[in-house]
C-alpha cells in the first residue's frame, strides 16, 4: 500500500510523544464512501449507532481500523486508519528540484541523493558479489567443489540486486528493505545447504576429520555473513535480533539432524562439540546485535551533532507524526530556535513532502505575535527536508492540562484570546487551520511575557479563498477528512457543508471545554464514533462537570460548539470581543503567570544549553 493511499493518525509536532494528546485524521477520496455511511447512520437517529456499519469487511472501500481506543484522557499511540490496496504504479527516474517539489505523477519525490541505507547496500552488496564471485571462480577451477549451479545462482542473484541499487538511486524504503533481505538470504542458505549435504556425506563415509572441517567451516561462514550485516546495514537491534537468529541456530540444527539421521556422528558431534559451537555462536549474535544497537545509537547521535546549513542541531525537543524538533542555534547569530525535520519514512511520499511544505509556507505569511515565526525552509545535501522556527520555552495547552489539571476559567480565557487574535489573521489571509487542539496551542515565554499563547502546525491548512492547494484535487477536497477527531467540527466529520472559519471557531471552543473541565466533549471507543457524537450529540454543560465555571464563559463555549455553523460566532474576532466582556476577562495576568510559572514550572526561567 501506498503512504499516499493511508489514513494516518497522528501526534502533535512539538510535543514530546507521551504528552501527545490527540491524533490527526488525514483522509483522502477513498473515505468518500464512508462519510456517505456516516450521513446514513447521522440521519437514521439512532441513540446507539454501531460505528462497525462504517467498516464494511466485505466492501472494497473498507478502512481497516488498528491501534488502541481514543481514551477518556484523549491519550492514543500508534492508531492507524489504512485505505484500501490500490495498483502500484510505475515509478519513473526523477530529476533534482528545489526543495519540497514533487511530481505528482510519479509518486515520489526528486530527491539528490539516495538514502543511507541504499548507499550501504550498495556497498554491501558488492562485497558480497565479490566474495561469491571468487569462490564461484575457484568452483569452476577445482573440479572437487561441490554445487556450483548453487553458487552460480546465489552470485547471479546478488549482481541483480547491485543492478538494481545502481540504476535506481532513490527507491523507497519498502523495496530497499525486500533488496537487504534478497541479497543477505541467499549466500546464508548457500552456507547452510552446503554445510548440511557435505556434513552429511562425511557422516556416510564416517570421515571424521572432514566432518569436523565442514562443521567449522560452515559456521565461520555464517559468523561473516551475520558480523558484515550488523557492521554494513542501518537497522534497529530488535529487527536484527529477528534476522539473525535463525543463522545462529542453523549450525545446531544441522548437528541435532545428523546425530539422529547418522548415528555415528554423535562420536564426533559429542555433546561437548555441541556446547562449544552454541557458546561461539551466542557470543557471535550478541556481538552482532549489540554491535547494531551501538552502531546506530552513535549514527543518531552524529545525526543530532550535524549541520543543517547555518545550524548546528542540539537535543531533540519533541516528535510528532511527520517529523522530529530539536533544538538548534544558528552559528553566526547564536541565536537558539527549532528544526523541525521530517520523518526519513515520509521523504518519499509526496503527499506527505506536500503537507510539510504547505504547513511552512502558510505559517510563512503570517506574521502575528501569536503565531509561531518561521525562519528558514530547505533540505540537506542527503535529502533531508527541513523547517526552522522560534524556539518556544514552556508547554503546549495539552501537556499543561495533563500534568497540572484544567485551567482557572480566568487563565483558559487569557489563552482563548490570544488564539482569537492569531486565527483572526490567518482567517483574513484565507486560511482554515481545520487541526486546532490543545497541543497545537504552546504557552510560551517570549520577550519576558508568560503564558503567550502560539499558534502551531498549519499542515492540514484549507485555503477558503478557493485557491488550489497543489497535489489536492477538487474530487479529493470533496471527500477527503482532515483535522482530529476528539476536537474536529460536525462539517469536518460529514462534509455536508464546506468548511470554513466557523469550524476552527468550533475546534477552538471544543479546546476550551477541555482546558476547562480536562476533558474533551465527546469520548468514544473509536475516533469514528467520537466524530458522530460531535456531529448529533449534544454536549454535556461544563457547569454540569465544574461549579465554579462563570455562566457566560459556559455560554461562549457552548456557542462555539454548536452543530449548526450558523448559529456560532460568526468570525474569531467576533469571539474575541464575547470573551474580552465576559467576568473574568482581564483577571488572569502577565505578574500571575509569572509566579506560576515559577512555582510550578520553573525550568521555563532556565538559560538554553546548546
Amino acid at each position: 500500500m501506498r503512504e499516499a493511499d493511508q489514513l494516518i493518525f497522528d501526534d502533535g509536532d512539538i510535543v514530546d510523544e507521551e504528552a501527545a494528546l490527540e491524533p490527526t485524521l488525514v483522509g483522502h477520496a477513498a473515505f468518500g464512501t464512508d462519510l456517505k455511511t456516516l450521513d446514513e447512520l447521522l440521519s437514521g437517529g439512532a441513540e446507539s449507532a454501531d460505528a462497525s456499519r462504517l467498516l464494511p469487511a466485505s466492501s472494497p472501500e473498507v478502512l481497516h481500523a488498528t491501534g488502541p481506543s481514543v481514551s477518556a484522557s484523549g491519550v492514543t499511540t500508534q492508531t492507524k486508519l489504512l485505505a484500501p490496496p490500490v495498483p502500484k504504479r510505475k515509478v519513473e527516474r526523477v530529476r533534482d528540484l528545489s526543495p519540497g517539489q514533487v511530481n505528482a505523477d510519479v509518486g515520489r519525490p526528486r530527491g539528490r541523493s539516495g538514502t543511507l541505507i541504499q548507499q550501504r547496500l550498495i556497498a554491501a552488496a558488492i562485497l558480497v558479489c565479490v566474495g561469491l564471485l571468487a569462490y564461484f571462480i575457484r568452483s569452476l577451477v577445482v573440479q572437487s567443489s561441490p554445487y556450483p549451479y548453487l553458487r552460480a545462482i546465489v552470485l547471479l542473484n546478488s549482481i541483480t540486486c547491485l543492478c538494481i541499487l545502481l540504476k535506481n538511486r532513490m527507491l523507497p524504503l519498502d523495496r530497499l528493505r525486500f533488496l537487504e533481505l534478497l541479497l543477505f538470504i541467499p549466500p546464508a542458505i548457500q552456507i547452510v545447504l552446503t554445510q548440511l549435504l557435505q556434513m552429511r556425506e562425511a557422516g556416510v563415509l564416517q570421515n571424521s576429520m572432514l566432518l569436523s572441517d565442514l562443521l567449522h567451516n560452515g559456521t565461520l561462514g555464517l559468523i561473516i555473513v551475520m558480523m558484515s550485516y550488523a557492521m554494513l546495514i542501518p537497522n534497529g537491534w530488535k529487527r536484527a535480533a529477528v534476522l539473525l537468529s535463525p543463522l545462529a541456530l542453523a549450525p545446531l540444527a544441522t548437528i541435532a539432524y545428523l546425530r539422529m539421521s547418522i548415528p555415528w556422528t554423535q562420536e564426533v558431534l559429542t555433546l561437548q562439540v555441541c556446547l562449544e559451537l552454541a557458546t561461539t555462536l551466542a557470543v557471535s549474535l550478541f556481538a552482532s546485535i549489540w554491535g547494531t544497537f551501538t552502531i546506530s545509537a552513535l549514527r543518531q547521535e552524529v545525526s543530532r551533532a550535524r549541520q543543517l546549513g547555518q545550524y548546528r542541531l542540539a537535543r531533540r525537543l519533541g516528535a510528532g507524526g511527520m517529523g522530529q524538533v530539536f533544538l538548534a542555534e544558528h552559528r553566526l547569530l547564536t541565536r537558539p530556535c527549532a528544526v523541525k525535520l521530517i520523518h526519513p519514512q515520509y521523504g518519499t511520499d509526496p503527499i506527505a513532502l506536500m503537507r510539510f511544505e504547505q504547513e511552512v509556507r502558510s505559517m510563512a505569511q503570517l506574521s502575528h505575535w501569536n503565531t509561531v515565526e518561521i525562519y528558514d525552509y530547505g533540505h540537506t545535501e542527503d535529502g533531508t527536508f527541513y523547517y526552522v522556527m522560534e524556539y518556544l520555552p514552556g508547554m503546549n495547552l495539552g501537556e499543561l492540562v495533563a500534568r497540572f489539571g484544567p485551567l482557572s476559567p480566568e487563565r483558559t480565557v487569557h489563552f482563548l484570546i490570544q488564539t482569537c487574535r492569531a486565527l483572526h489573521e490567518a482567517h483574513q489571509l484565507g486560511m482554515i487551520h481545520r487541526d486546532l487542539k490543545p497541543a497545537n496551542v504552546y504557552a510560551a515565554k517570549r520577550g519576558g511575557e508568560y503564558d503567550v499563547a502560539k499558534l502551531l502546525d498549519f499542515g492540514l491548512v484549507l485555503d477558503s479563498r478557493g485557491v488550489r492547494v497543489r497535489g489536492y484535487s477538487d474530487s479529493s477536497r470533496q471527500t477527503s477528512v482532515a483535522g482530529s477527531p476528539l476536537f474536529m467540527s460536525p462539517e469536518q466529520a460529514t462534509y455536508e457543508s464546506v468548511p470554513d472559519a466557523r469550524s476552527d471557531i468550533y475546534a477552538l471552543g471544543a479546546t476550551a471545554y477541555f482546558l476547562l473541565t480536562g476533558r474533551p466533549p465527546f469520548e468514544g471507543k473509536t475516533p469514528v464514533q467520537v466524530m458522530i457524537k460531535h456531529a448529533r450529540d449534544r454536549v454535556v454543560p461544563l457547569r454540569d462537570l465544574r461549579a465554579d465555571i462563570p455562566a457566560d464563559v459556559e455560554a461562549i463555549v457552548l456557542r462555539c460548539l454548536a452543530k449548526n455553523q450558523e448559529l456560532r460566532f460568526g468570525s474569531a474576532r467576533e469571539l474575541e470581543l464575547a470573551l474580552c466582556r465576559c467576568s473574568v476577562s482581564g483577571k488572569w495576568n502577565s505578574d500571575q503567570a509569572e509566579r506560576w510559572w515559577q512555582t510550578f514550572a520553573p525550568e521555563i526561567d532556565l538559560p538554553v544549553e546548546i
